[in-house]
């Protein structure tokens, strides 16, 4: 985050997208898809340039969403983007899988500076084999 180094997507010989300074949706370091790149390979953007051409807005066919019928002057805008508060996620995972909740759950929202509040809850199934009883060491 702070520039040392720079996240490429690609095949390692040719990149699709670079990462400097920024957080990495999904990062997962075995993915082979992800490499380590030097900075200096991130190709610097375009500068805008001052001057833009428009074109005539009279001349451009227009388009209306068939599901918001719009009436000219009515106030009918489309809503702006809604500010979201608080996420919960919740659901089951098979065991094996537990450590991906952090590469898509925790981390992305963890490197944009979001507070995370993680909250556990484990339901342990005894087995004929190895019952459960309360002088266990597992269970005290």
């Amino acid at each position: 985050m702070n520039g040392e180094f720079c996240i490429a997507t690609g095949d390692g010989n040719s990149f699709t997208r670079f990462y400097l300074k920024e957080s990495v949706p999904y990062f997962d370091v075995t993915d082979n898809t992800y490499w380590l790149a030097d900075k200096s390979l991130k190709p610097i953007p375009e500068p805008i340039p001052k001057t833009v051409e428009t074109e005539d807005q009279s001349t451009l066919p227009q388009v209306n969403d068939p599901k918001v019928p719009t009436i000219p002057g009515a106030g009918n805008e489309p809503d702006p983007i809604k500010k979201i508060k608080a996420i919960t996620v919740s659901g089951k995972v098979p065991l094996e899988r537990y450590t991906e909740l952090f590469n898509y759950f925790i981390t992305p929202f963890a490197m944009s500076g979001n507070k995370i509040d993680i909250v556990v809850s484990f339901r342990i199934i005894s087995n004929a084999g190895n019952p459960m009883d309360e002088s266990r060491q597992q269970y005290k």
